[in-house]
């Protein structure tokens, strides 16, 4: 495996963990993630930036 694939599978994976994420109630979201057993730190770091660059954007993953 290349370091690319490794990549974009920290990616997938952040996703769905992202996605779990979005079941939870919006003010616990961010604690969620950061708290989450689940996940490597390069996967939760990655999901905890694209849930931040949502809550500074115009939040459409709300």
């Amino acid at each position: 495996m290349t370091g690319g694939d490794g990549i974009h599978h920290a990616e997938r994976r952040a996703m769905a963990l992202l996605e779990e994420a979005m079941d939870q109630p919006l003010d616990e979201r961010r604690d969620w993630l950061e708290n989450c057993s689940e996940a490597d730190d390069q996967v939760r770091a990655l999901a905890l930036a694209m849930l931040l660059s949502d809550e500074s954007s115009d939040g459409s993953l709300r």
